[in-house]
């Protein structure tokens, strides 16, 4: 059996037997959730300006649009633009370049266990990658992180969350990005409890009982035939 977790993937490595399957990433549901009350963030999150515009994880220059951040800080001046997380394959000077405009604050590596108190501080989750052949294959996990946590989240170079839609929105281009920003800030806190309920469907117990199953269905098969 071959498991993948994005169509392209399954596609790319398909043997022709029909035992090729989709099981998408998903997110640590329990973890995030907790994520949903803004109280758990530190004070000194919580006294960012508001909106905060948030991103947690490695700020990756293969993956991650900087330009688009960018933009989003200079049309959000009044935002705080909040990224969490380590520059990774030389990225370090894009970073410290976005972290030195006066809205943006990067807050490096953060420890897992901590990871939910900062994501409680977003208004918006984004997820602000390249559109290239890598991100054509990527499910991050982030995305269902995000959704645990009830935040609306904005993604672009990701087609493979096409079908999270409408809980996730995504956008090509910066212009239609600022957009679905704009768009999420004047929605508030519509649709949490229908992102927070999509992402408790889709636990890695979940995934772990349909990658169990389909051994089962393999073993049940060989020890048939």
């Amino acid at each position: 059996l071959v498991f993948a977790t994005t169509e392209n993937l399954a596609t790319r490595h398909e043997r022709g037997d029909g035992r090729t399957y989709v099981v998408p990433n998903v997110g640590d549901y329990e973890h995030f959730s907790q994520a949903a009350d803004r109280s758990i963030a530190p004070a000194e999150l919580r006294a960012c300006r508001r909106p905060v515009l948030g991103f947690a994880g490695n700020l990756n220059e293969g993956k991650v649009d900087f330009s688009l951040l960018e933009r989003l800080a200079r049309v959000f001046e009044d935002a705080t633009i909040l990224l969490a997380g380590p520059a990774v394959n030389g990225a370090r000077d894009r970073v410290q370049a976005l972290a030195a405009l006066p809205n943006v604050r990067w807050l490096g590596l953060q420890p897992y266990p901590t990871l939910p108190s900062v994501v409680a501080a977003f208004d918006v989750a984004l997820i602000p990658y390249l559109d290239n052949a890598y991100t054509k294959n990527v499910f991050p996990l982030k995305v269902f992180e995000y959704l645990a946590a009830g935040k609306p989240v904005i993604a672009s170079g990701l087609p493979n969350l096409a079908s999270l839609e409408p809980h996730v929105r995504l956008a090509t281009g910066p212009d239609a990005f600022v957009a679905a920003v704009r768009s999420a800030l004047a929605a508030g806190a519509a649709g949490a409890e229908e992102r927070i309920a999509l992402a408790a469907r889709s636990t890695w117990d979940d995934r772990a009982d349909r990658l169990l199953g389909l051994v089962d269905e393999e073993l049940g098969r060989e020890c048939g035939s």
